[in-house]
C-alpha cells in the first residue's frame, strides 16, 4: 500500500455539501471494484460504500469535521488503510494503492516411519515470505497474486520439496493437500549403556526413549547395552526408566546431557547412566556389657547412600541398602561383618554385631 498512514488533514474548499471522495486501486489489476470504504465520526460509522471498477468512491458526510477513513480490500499484502481526514465541503482523500494477494494453505502428513501423531516440522517459503507449520502440520501463507514458486523446507531432512507455479488468486485460497515429507536418504543410530549395578551388571531392562522428529523406544540387554540402529536424523531428548527397586547413586548424572543432535549417517554414543539396585540386610546387635535392653545401637552399611538404622530392644535391625558385597557395622567403635545383599532380596547376617 503506497500512502502515508500518519494524520492526514485535508483542508479543501467548501463546494456545496460535505462529502469525501477518492480512489483505492489494486496494483496491476484492470478492475478495482469492490474495495470497502468506511467513514467514521468518533466511534460511529456514518457512511460506507465500495469502489467502482476504476477504484473511485464517494462518501457523504453529515457535517464538517474530523473523520476517520478506513479502506479495506478483501485481500492484499497490507492491512486496511486508516487515516484521519478533515471534511470541509467537497474534500478529496489521497489515492491508495494496494498490492493484491491471495492465500496458499495446506498440510503435510507425518512420514511413515514416525510414531503416531508425530509431525515433522517444515517451513514454507514464497519469495521473501515464509511461515512455519503449526502444531498440527498445517500452514497458511499470504502471497502476492500470480504464479509463485513455493518451496517447502523440511527440518532434519535432506533437501526440500519445490512446487513450481502455484497459482495465487486475489482474495482466494489455493489448497495444497495430501503432501508428505520425503524420507531421508540415510538414517542414523543412537546407542549407549544404562545399567543397574551390584557386584556386577545386572539384567535390569532399563527402558530408553528418544523423543524428537519421531519417537523411538527400546530396553537394555542383559549387560545394560542399548541401541536404536535406524532413526531419522534430528535433535532428540533421551530419557530412561529403570525398573523398580533401584536408586540413583551419583548426582553426577544430573549434569549429563539429555539432548543430542543426530546428524545424517552417524552413530551417536550417549553418556552412560547407572543406578544401584536396592536390597535388605537384617540381623542382630548387642552391647559389649551384654545388657538386656539392646535398643538404640546404630547399624550402618558402607555404601554410597550411607544407609543407617537402629536396633529395637531385642537388638534386631533391618536395613535397606545398595545391593552387592557390603560391610555392615555397629557404628561408634563396634564390630563389622560382611553381607552379600541381593537386588530386590534380603540378606540375613549370621554374625551378631557388638557395640
Amino acid at each position: 500500500m503506497r500512502a502515508p498512514t500518519t494524520l492526514l488533514l485535508l483542508l479543501l474548499c467548501a463546494c456545496g455539501g460535505n462529502a469525501l471522495r477518492g480512489t483505492a486501486t489494486l496494483d496491476g489489476f484492470q478492475s478495482s471494484a469492490g474495495i470497502q470504504v468506511e467513514l467514521f465520526f468518533g466511534q460511529n460509522l456514518v457512511a460506507t460504500t465500495t469502489t467502482s471498477k476504476t477504484g473511485a468512491y464517494s462518501l457523504p458526510a453529515p457535517h464538517k469535521g474530523l473523520y476517520a477513513l478506513a479502506v479495506t480490500p478483501k485481500g492484499s499484502m497490507e492491512g486496511p488503510f486508516h487515516a484521519d481526514v478533515l471534511v470541509d465541503g467537497d474534500s478529496v482523500a489521497p489515492d491508495v494503492v494496494f498490492t493484491p494477494a491471495g492465500t496458499i494453505s495446506g498440510g503435510f502428513t507425518p512420514a511413515a516411519d514416525c510414531a503416531s501423531k508425530t509431525v515433522v516440522g517444515y517451513t514454507v517459503v514464497s519469495k521473501d515470505l515464509s511461515i512455519h507449520s503449526d502444531a498440527d502440520g498445517g500452514f497458511t501463507l499470504v502471497a502476492p497474486v500470480g504464479a509463485r514458486n513455493l518451496e517447502v523446507q523440511f527440518e532434519q531432512l535432506q533437501g526440500s520439496l519445490q512446487y513450481v507455479d502455484v497459482p495465487v488468486v486475489y482474495g482466494h485460497t489455493t489448497p495444497l493437500t495430501g503432501l508428505s515429507p520425503p524420507a531421508p536418504a540415510t538414517y542414523s543410530a543412537f546407542k549407549g549403556w544404562a545399567q543397574v549395578l551390584c557386584d556386577s551388571v545386572q539384567n535390569a531392562g532399563v527402558a530408553v526413549r528418544l523423543t524428537g522428529p519421531c519417537d523411538y523406544s527400546t530396553v537394555t540387554d542383559s549387560i545394560g547395552r542399548y541401541e536404536l540402529p535406524s532413526i531419522r536424523p534430528g535433535t532428540y531428548t533421551v530419557s530412561f526408566t529403570p525398573p523398580q527397586g533401584t536408586v540413583r547413586v551419583s548426582r553426577a548424572q544430573d549434569f549429563l546431557p539429555d539432548r543430542y543432535d543426530v546428524p545424517y549417517a552417524t552413530t551417536v554414543n550417549a553418556e552412560s547412566r547407572s543406578w544401584g539396585g536396592m536390597g535388605v540386610v537384617d540381623g542382630t546387635a548387642m552391647y559389649s556389657d551384654n545388657r538386656a535392653d539392646k535398643s538404640g545401637i546404630t547399624v550402618g552399611v558402607a555404601d554410597a547412600l550411607q544407609s543407617v538404622t537402629t536396633t529395637d530392644d531385642s537388638g534386631f535391625f533391618s536395613l535397606s541398602a545398595l545391593c552387592g558385597t557390603r560391610q555392615v557395622c555397629a557404628l561408634g567403635g563396634g564390630t563389622c561383618a560382611t553381607a552379600v545383599i541381593p537386588w530386590s532380596g534380603a540378606a540375613h547376617l549370621a554374625t551378631t554385631l557388638v557395640k
